[in-house]
Protein backbone atom coordinates (compact mmCIF):
# COMPACT_ATOMS: atom_id res chain seq x y z
CA UNK A 1 0.00 0.00 0.00
CA UNK A 2 1.09 3.30 -0.87
CA UNK A 3 2.91 5.43 1.84
CA UNK A 4 2.00 2.84 4.44
CA UNK A 5 4.52 2.16 7.09
CA UNK A 6 4.59 -1.17 9.02
CA UNK A 7 4.30 -1.28 12.56
CA UNK A 8 7.56 -1.97 14.45
CA UNK A 9 5.72 -5.84 15.59
CA UNK A 10 5.57 -6.39 11.64
CA UNK A 11 8.74 -5.31 10.76
CA UNK A 12 10.48 -6.77 13.70
CA UNK A 13 11.69 -3.47 14.95
CA UNK A 14 10.30 -3.39 17.89
CA UNK A 15 11.58 -4.93 20.60
CA UNK A 16 11.60 -8.95 21.77
CA UNK A 17 10.26 -10.01 24.75
CA UNK A 18 9.46 -7.32 28.06
CA UNK A 19 11.14 -3.67 28.00
CA UNK A 20 11.08 -1.44 30.91
CA UNK A 21 9.04 1.86 30.23
CA UNK A 22 8.46 4.26 33.02
CA UNK A 23 5.25 5.98 33.95
CA UNK A 24 5.77 9.79 32.79
CA UNK A 25 2.36 11.07 32.94
CA UNK A 26 -0.97 9.84 34.44
CA UNK A 27 -4.31 12.17 34.61
CA UNK A 28 -7.81 10.72 34.87
CA UNK A 29 -10.28 10.89 32.06
CA UNK A 30 -13.50 10.68 33.44
CA UNK A 31 -15.37 12.75 35.95
CA UNK A 32 -16.09 9.56 37.85
CA UNK A 33 -12.58 8.57 37.87
CA UNK A 34 -12.77 5.13 36.55
CA UNK A 35 -10.63 5.70 34.03
CA UNK A 36 -6.53 7.00 33.92
CA UNK A 37 -4.07 7.74 31.70
CA UNK A 38 -0.84 6.62 31.85
CA UNK A 39 2.08 8.25 29.51
CA UNK A 40 5.06 5.81 28.99
CA UNK A 41 8.67 6.33 27.83
CA UNK A 42 11.33 4.53 27.59
CA UNK A 43 13.89 3.79 30.48
CA UNK A 44 16.92 3.63 27.98
CA UNK A 45 16.08 6.73 26.42
CA UNK A 46 16.19 5.18 23.14
CA UNK A 47 13.43 5.67 20.57
CA UNK A 48 9.87 4.16 20.79
CA UNK A 49 9.01 2.61 17.47
CA UNK A 50 5.43 3.86 15.41
CA UNK A 51 2.50 1.32 16.27
CA UNK A 52 -0.46 1.30 13.73
CA UNK A 53 -3.90 2.82 15.13
CA UNK A 54 -5.78 -0.34 17.21
CA UNK A 55 -3.27 -2.00 18.85
CA UNK A 56 -2.36 -2.60 21.71
CA UNK A 57 0.94 -3.31 24.75
CA UNK A 58 1.42 -6.64 26.83
CA UNK A 59 1.95 -5.51 30.45
CA UNK A 60 3.53 -8.25 33.15
CA UNK A 61 3.25 -7.22 36.73
CA UNK A 62 4.60 -9.38 39.67
CA UNK A 63 2.10 -9.85 42.76
CA UNK A 64 2.28 -11.18 46.37
CA UNK A 65 -0.53 -13.75 46.46
CA UNK A 66 -1.72 -14.65 50.25
CA UNK A 67 1.14 -16.72 50.96
CA UNK A 68 3.34 -14.10 50.60
CA UNK A 69 4.76 -15.75 47.11
CA UNK A 70 5.18 -13.49 43.79
CA UNK A 71 3.20 -14.63 40.49
CA UNK A 72 3.15 -12.87 37.35
CA UNK A 73 0.19 -11.50 35.72
CA UNK A 74 0.01 -10.20 32.51
CA UNK A 75 -2.51 -7.84 31.10
CA UNK A 76 -3.20 -5.64 27.77
CA UNK A 77 -3.95 -2.28 27.31
CA UNK A 78 -4.76 -0.79 23.88
CA UNK A 79 -2.64 2.31 22.90
CA UNK A 80 -5.18 5.11 23.65
CA UNK A 81 -4.11 7.64 20.95
CA UNK A 82 -2.74 8.08 17.41
CA UNK A 83 0.27 5.54 16.14
CA UNK A 84 2.32 8.22 15.70
CA UNK A 85 2.26 10.28 18.64
CA UNK A 86 4.68 9.96 22.17
CA UNK A 87 5.14 8.92 24.59
CA UNK A 88 2.69 6.04 24.14
CA UNK A 89 -0.35 6.25 26.54
CA UNK A 90 -3.01 3.40 27.51
CA UNK A 91 -6.29 4.72 29.16
CA UNK A 92 -7.44 1.65 31.89
CA UNK A 93 -10.80 1.46 33.37
CA UNK A 94 -10.96 0.47 37.09
CA UNK A 95 -12.99 -2.80 37.38
CA UNK A 96 -14.86 -2.63 40.88
CA UNK A 97 -16.96 -5.94 40.64
CA UNK A 98 -20.57 -5.88 40.29
CA UNK A 99 -22.83 -7.30 43.09
CA UNK A 100 -23.82 -10.10 40.96
CA UNK A 101 -20.35 -11.12 40.37
CA UNK A 102 -20.76 -11.02 36.48
CA UNK A 103 -17.90 -8.46 36.21
CA UNK A 104 -14.95 -9.45 39.28
CA UNK A 105 -12.27 -6.68 40.73
CA UNK A 106 -9.72 -5.89 38.23
CA UNK A 107 -6.08 -6.70 40.26
CA UNK A 108 -4.23 -5.15 37.86
CA UNK A 109 -6.49 -2.24 36.79
CA UNK A 110 -6.88 -1.31 40.65
CA UNK A 111 -3.05 -1.79 41.33
CA UNK A 112 -2.63 0.75 38.50
CA UNK A 113 -5.23 3.23 39.64
CA UNK A 114 -3.90 3.11 43.30
CA UNK A 115 0.04 2.49 43.50
CA UNK A 116 1.36 3.21 39.82
CA UNK A 117 2.85 6.52 40.23
CA UNK A 118 4.69 8.52 37.41
CA UNK A 119 8.14 7.28 37.81
CA UNK A 120 7.15 3.88 38.31
CA UNK A 121 8.68 1.17 35.85
CA UNK A 122 6.43 -1.33 33.99
CA UNK A 123 7.82 -4.54 32.27
CA UNK A 124 5.95 -4.13 28.52
CA UNK A 125 6.06 -5.78 25.16
CA UNK A 126 6.54 -4.21 22.09
CA UNK A 127 2.86 -3.35 20.21
CA UNK A 128 1.29 -5.79 18.49
CA UNK A 129 -2.08 -6.86 17.47
CA UNK A 130 -4.26 -7.68 14.22
CA UNK A 131 -6.89 -5.14 15.04
CA UNK A 132 -5.80 -1.95 13.43
CA UNK A 133 -6.61 0.58 11.07
CA UNK A 134 -3.63 2.07 8.30
CA UNK A 135 -4.53 5.61 8.44
CA UNK A 136 -3.39 6.07 5.07
CA UNK A 137 -5.42 3.67 3.10
CA UNK A 138 -8.42 5.44 0.55
CA UNK A 139 -12.12 4.30 0.78
CA UNK A 140 -14.93 5.21 1.79
CA UNK A 141 -16.49 5.99 5.48
CA UNK A 142 -15.01 4.42 8.49
CA UNK A 143 -17.30 3.33 10.94
CA UNK A 144 -16.08 3.25 14.75
CA UNK A 145 -18.50 1.54 16.86
CA UNK A 146 -17.01 1.09 20.76
CA UNK A 147 -18.93 0.49 24.13
CA UNK A 148 -17.28 1.17 27.86
CA UNK A 149 -14.00 1.30 27.62
CA UNK A 150 -13.17 -0.48 23.97
CA UNK A 151 -13.29 3.31 23.00
CA UNK A 152 -9.70 3.26 23.22
CA UNK A 153 -8.51 1.41 19.97
CA UNK A 154 -11.22 3.09 18.04
CA UNK A 155 -9.87 6.44 19.60
CA UNK A 156 -6.57 5.83 18.30
CA UNK A 157 -7.69 5.18 14.90
CA UNK A 158 -10.02 8.32 14.94
CA UNK A 159 -6.89 10.64 15.94
CA UNK A 160 -4.66 8.50 13.33
CA UNK A 161 -7.13 9.55 11.38
CA UNK A 162 -7.44 13.26 11.64
CA UNK A 163 -3.80 13.70 12.52
CA UNK A 164 -2.38 12.43 8.87
CA UNK A 165 -5.29 14.42 7.08
CA UNK A 166 -6.75 11.50 6.24
CA UNK A 167 -10.62 12.83 3.82
CA UNK A 168 -12.25 9.42 4.67
CA UNK A 169 -15.40 10.21 6.03
CA UNK A 170 -15.58 8.87 10.00
CA UNK A 171 -18.47 7.57 11.92
CA UNK A 172 -18.15 7.34 15.70
CA UNK A 173 -20.81 5.37 17.47
CA UNK A 174 -20.03 5.63 21.13
CA UNK A 175 -21.98 3.57 24.04
CA UNK A 176 -21.58 4.96 27.81
CA UNK A 177 -23.63 4.53 31.23
CA UNK A 178 -23.58 8.49 30.78
CA UNK A 179 -21.45 11.59 30.37
CA UNK A 180 -19.44 11.04 33.56
CA UNK A 181 -17.95 7.66 32.78
CA UNK A 182 -16.98 8.94 28.94
CA UNK A 183 -13.68 9.07 28.45
CA UNK A 184 -11.65 11.58 25.86
CA UNK A 185 -15.14 13.08 25.93
CA UNK A 186 -14.23 16.41 25.43
CA UNK A 187 -11.61 15.64 22.57
CA UNK A 188 -14.20 13.67 20.67
CA UNK A 189 -16.97 16.07 21.14
CA UNK A 190 -13.92 19.06 19.76
CA UNK A 191 -13.40 16.86 16.51
CA UNK A 192 -17.16 16.89 15.59
CA UNK A 193 -17.66 20.54 16.13
CA UNK A 194 -14.64 20.84 14.07
CA UNK A 195 -13.31 17.92 11.73
CA UNK A 196 -15.37 18.19 8.30
CA UNK A 197 -17.31 14.98 7.71
CA UNK A 198 -16.68 13.76 11.68
CA UNK A 199 -19.96 12.51 12.97
CA UNK A 200 -20.88 11.76 16.25
CA UNK A 201 -23.69 9.48 17.99
CA UNK A 202 -23.71 9.56 21.54
CA UNK A 203 -25.32 6.34 23.43
CA UNK A 204 -25.85 6.70 27.10
CA UNK A 205 -27.74 3.73 28.66
CA UNK A 206 -27.87 5.70 32.04
CA UNK A 207 -27.68 9.02 31.97
CA UNK A 208 -27.21 11.25 35.03
CA UNK A 209 -30.69 13.91 35.82
CA UNK A 210 -28.92 16.56 34.42
CA UNK A 211 -28.26 15.07 30.99
CA UNK A 212 -29.88 16.38 28.35
CA UNK A 213 -31.35 14.04 25.61
CA UNK A 214 -30.20 16.01 22.36
CA UNK A 215 -27.48 18.14 23.66
CA UNK A 216 -25.94 15.97 26.16
CA UNK A 217 -26.35 12.34 23.91
CA UNK A 218 -28.53 11.50 21.05
CA UNK A 219 -29.83 7.89 22.07
CA UNK A 220 -31.03 6.33 25.57
CA UNK A 221 -30.17 3.06 25.84
CA UNK A 222 -27.17 0.62 23.73
CA UNK A 223 -25.20 0.63 20.71
CA UNK A 224 -27.49 -1.56 18.54
CA UNK A 225 -26.28 -2.69 14.60
CA UNK A 226 -30.11 -1.55 13.81
CA UNK A 227 -29.65 2.17 15.00
CA UNK A 228 -26.12 2.27 13.08
CA UNK A 229 -27.56 1.62 9.92
CA UNK A 230 -30.48 3.85 9.91
CA UNK A 231 -28.00 6.62 10.61
CA UNK A 232 -25.59 5.70 7.85
CA UNK A 233 -27.74 4.47 5.45
CA UNK A 234 -26.56 1.44 2.66
CA UNK A 235 -23.88 2.85 1.87
CA UNK A 236 -20.42 0.66 2.17
CA UNK A 237 -17.97 1.13 4.88
CA UNK A 238 -15.45 -0.11 6.79
CA UNK A 239 -16.56 -1.33 10.05
CA UNK A 240 -14.06 -1.52 13.46
CA UNK A 241 -16.02 -2.41 16.40
CA UNK A 242 -14.81 -3.06 20.40
CA UNK A 243 -16.73 -3.39 23.39
CA UNK A 244 -17.63 -6.18 26.15
CA UNK A 245 -18.21 -9.71 24.67
CA UNK A 246 -22.29 -9.56 24.78
CA UNK A 247 -21.44 -6.46 22.63
CA UNK A 248 -19.67 -7.79 20.73
CA UNK A 249 -21.97 -10.96 19.57
CA UNK A 250 -24.88 -8.82 19.06
CA UNK A 251 -23.17 -5.97 17.27
CA UNK A 252 -21.38 -8.18 14.93
CA UNK A 253 -23.95 -10.57 14.49
CA UNK A 254 -26.60 -7.92 14.23
CA UNK A 255 -24.17 -6.19 11.16
CA UNK A 256 -23.76 -9.41 8.97
CA UNK A 257 -27.51 -10.07 9.63
CA UNK A 258 -27.91 -6.95 7.60
CA UNK A 259 -26.27 -7.42 4.92
CA UNK A 260 -22.45 -5.80 5.75
CA UNK A 261 -20.28 -8.06 4.24
CA UNK A 262 -17.98 -9.72 7.12
CA UNK A 263 -14.71 -9.21 5.43
CA UNK A 264 -15.36 -4.98 6.61
CA UNK A 265 -16.12 -6.14 9.85
CA UNK A 266 -13.27 -5.55 12.19
CA UNK A 267 -13.85 -6.43 15.56
CA UNK A 268 -12.33 -7.20 18.74
CA UNK A 269 -13.69 -7.78 22.38
CA UNK A 270 -12.22 -6.62 25.46
CA UNK A 271 -11.94 -8.74 28.69
CA UNK A 272 -12.35 -12.21 28.48
CA UNK A 273 -14.98 -12.47 26.12
CA UNK A 274 -14.67 -12.53 22.29
CA UNK A 275 -17.26 -13.07 19.73
CA UNK A 276 -17.96 -16.86 19.65
CA UNK A 277 -19.63 -19.35 17.57
CA UNK A 278 -20.53 -22.87 18.63
CA UNK A 279 -18.01 -25.93 18.59
CA UNK A 280 -19.59 -28.35 16.20
CA UNK A 281 -21.09 -31.48 17.75
CA UNK A 282 -21.35 -30.12 21.20
CA UNK A 283 -24.12 -32.47 22.35
CA UNK A 284 -21.84 -35.44 21.26
CA UNK A 285 -19.08 -34.16 23.32
CA UNK A 286 -20.95 -33.75 26.34
CA UNK A 287 -21.91 -37.39 26.06
CA UNK A 288 -18.16 -38.75 25.58
CA UNK A 289 -15.94 -35.86 26.77
CA UNK A 290 -12.62 -35.86 25.28
CA UNK A 291 -9.46 -36.91 27.72
CA UNK A 292 -7.12 -33.92 28.30
CA UNK A 293 -3.38 -34.28 30.00
CA UNK A 294 -1.12 -31.46 30.18
CA UNK A 295 1.84 -33.51 30.10
CA UNK A 296 4.15 -31.53 31.63
CA UNK A 297 2.05 -30.83 34.99
CA UNK A 298 0.92 -34.37 35.09
CA UNK A 299 -2.88 -33.71 35.34
CA UNK A 300 -5.16 -36.05 33.18
CA UNK A 301 -8.93 -35.40 33.23
CA UNK A 302 -11.85 -35.48 30.80
CA UNK A 303 -12.98 -32.44 29.08
CA UNK A 304 -15.73 -30.36 30.97
CA UNK A 305 -17.99 -28.55 28.13
CA UNK A 306 -19.38 -26.02 30.77
CA UNK A 307 -15.73 -24.74 30.22
CA UNK A 308 -15.49 -21.80 27.39
CA UNK A 309 -11.70 -22.57 26.66
CA UNK A 310 -8.95 -24.72 27.48
CA UNK A 311 -7.06 -22.18 29.45
CA UNK A 312 -10.48 -21.23 32.26
CA UNK A 313 -10.29 -25.14 32.11
CA UNK A 314 -6.83 -25.83 32.55
CA UNK A 315 -6.82 -23.06 35.46
CA UNK A 316 -9.34 -24.88 37.35
CA UNK A 317 -7.04 -27.99 37.15
CA UNK A 318 -4.39 -26.09 39.10
CA UNK A 319 -2.20 -26.07 35.63
CA UNK A 320 -0.21 -22.67 35.13
CA UNK A 321 -1.03 -21.21 31.56
CA UNK A 322 0.24 -17.23 31.28
CA UNK A 323 -2.91 -15.61 29.98
CA UNK A 324 -3.27 -12.23 28.75
CA UNK A 325 -6.06 -10.61 26.79
CA UNK A 326 -8.10 -13.78 27.03
CA UNK A 327 -9.74 -12.84 23.35
CA UNK A 328 -7.03 -14.82 21.11
CA UNK A 329 -5.08 -11.15 20.15
CA UNK A 330 -2.04 -11.09 22.72
CA UNK A 331 -0.61 -14.89 21.84
CA UNK A 332 0.18 -15.55 25.35
CA UNK A 333 -1.31 -18.21 25.94
CA UNK A 334 -0.05 -20.10 23.23
CA UNK A 335 0.49 -23.54 24.02
CA UNK A 336 2.16 -26.69 22.16
CA UNK A 337 -0.30 -29.56 21.47
CA UNK A 338 1.59 -32.70 21.88
CA UNK A 339 -1.29 -34.72 20.55
CA UNK A 340 -4.71 -34.32 19.19
CA UNK A 341 -6.61 -31.53 17.52
CA UNK A 342 -8.38 -28.15 19.68
CA UNK A 343 -11.24 -26.25 17.83
CA UNK A 344 -11.39 -22.35 17.78
CA UNK A 345 -14.55 -20.37 19.39
CA UNK A 346 -13.70 -17.39 18.71
CA UNK A 347 -11.76 -15.27 15.92
CA UNK A 348 -8.34 -15.17 17.11
CA UNK A 349 -5.71 -12.31 15.76
CA UNK A 350 -2.71 -13.72 17.26
CA UNK A 351 -0.21 -15.28 14.66
CA UNK A 352 0.77 -19.26 16.22
CA UNK A 353 3.39 -21.53 15.37
CA UNK A 354 2.67 -24.37 13.80
CA UNK A 355 1.45 -27.15 16.43
CA UNK A 356 0.25 -24.63 19.20
CA UNK A 357 -2.61 -22.88 20.01
CA UNK A 358 -4.28 -20.31 21.50
CA UNK A 359 -5.81 -21.87 24.63
CA UNK A 360 -7.87 -18.65 25.79
CA UNK A 361 -10.14 -19.86 22.71
CA UNK A 362 -9.56 -23.19 21.67
CA UNK A 363 -11.55 -26.48 22.86
CA UNK A 364 -10.06 -29.92 22.43
CA UNK A 365 -11.69 -31.31 18.93
CA UNK A 366 -10.70 -34.58 20.11
CA UNK A 367 -8.16 -36.25 23.05
CA UNK A 368 -5.45 -33.51 23.63
CA UNK A 369 -2.45 -33.31 25.01
CA UNK A 370 -0.77 -29.98 25.91
CA UNK A 371 2.59 -29.04 26.88
CA UNK A 372 1.76 -27.42 30.34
Amino acid sequence: MAGYEPSASETGLGWEGFRRLTVSGKEWETASQDVCSFYLEPVDGKTLPDFLPGQFLTFRMGFLDSAGQERHVVRCYSLSWGGARKPYRISVRRINGAPDKSETPGVVSTHLHDRIQVGAVLNVKAPAGGFYLDPQKDGGPVVLISAGIGITPLFSMADSLIESGSTREIWFFVGMRSAHSFPMREQILAWAKDRSGFNLVIFHSQPSADERLGVDFDVRGHVTAEAVRERLGQREADFYVCGPGTMMNSMVGGLEALGIASDRIHFEAFGPASVRRAPKDVDDRIANPYSVRFARSGVSVPWDSTYDNLLSFAEAQGVPIDGGCRSGNCGTCATAVDEGTVEYVARAAAKTESGTCLTCVAVPSSALVLDA
